[in-house]
């Protein structure tokens, strides 16, 4: 399955390993990520905060790569 359309809770299932990635991308106002968007996929979170899509693929794509 392609990341992307990974739901939050998806990726921390199966990648455990990325929640310190997420937590970088926490919101300015304080809000956890994985605490408000859990249920959503991974690019409508992306597109929601204006994430920087490369970067964030990248590092979340690292994760894997130290498994």
């Amino acid at each position: 399955m392609k990341l992307e359309s990974m739901t939050l809770l998806d990726i921390m299932v199966e990648y455990p390993q990325m929640e310190a990635v997420f937590h970088e991308y926490d919101t300015k106002d304080g809000k956890c990520l994985l605490c408000e968007e859990l249920f959503e996929s991974l690019d409508k979170v992306i597109n929601k905060y204006s994430i920087n899509r490369e970067e964030m693929l990248n590092k979340l794509l690292e994760k894997i790569d130290y498994l």
